[in-house]
């Protein structure tokens, strides 16, 4: 089953369009990024998304606080990570995770997560994203299939 989700939600507008255009999910973007939000105006814009639109947050190697502070005020449903972080601290919210797996130039990819730590992670789904360089996804740039 294929899901849309649509990164990068900035304004209202965004928000409104994208769910008014048959989006599954929306991703609020608090990691490291021009697209990043601060949590009181990605609360503020979540509000336009109706309640069959998921709210996935999107984080890399942030803190404890900052996640927890984000799933209360945006009323998160699902969380992504882009770092690091183990599979342990993944699940660790109560909430499922989206597992990015990387994939770079020439098709090199991270290995795929074992089913016990996608698992530990409360993986719902899986997500192929392209890396470049030292971005971690979100580049906009093609995978070779």
């Amino acid at each position: 089953m294929f899901r849309v989700k649509i990164c990068g939600m900035r304004t209202e507008d965004d928000v409104i369009l994208c769910s008014a255009a048959g989006a599954d999910a929306l991703g609020f973007i608090f990691a490291s990024s021009p697209a990043r939000l601060d949590v009181t105006v990605a609360a503020h814009i979540a509000r336009q998304a109706p309640a069959a639109v998921e709210r996935v947050g999107v984080f890399a190697e942030q803190d404890r606080a900052l996640i927890c502070d984000a799933i209360e005020r945006v009323e998160l449903d699902v969380l992504q990570f882009c770092g690091g972080e183990s599979a342990e601290f993944r699940g660790s919210f109560g909430l499922p995770t989206i597992v990015v797996v990387g994939v770079g130039r020439q098709g090199a990819r991270s290995a795929l997560p074992a089913p016990a730590s996608l698992a530990m992670a409360r993986a719902c789904a899986i997500l192929i994203d392209s890396h470049h360089g030292a971005v971690l996804g979100g580049t906009g740039m093609r995978i070779d299939t």
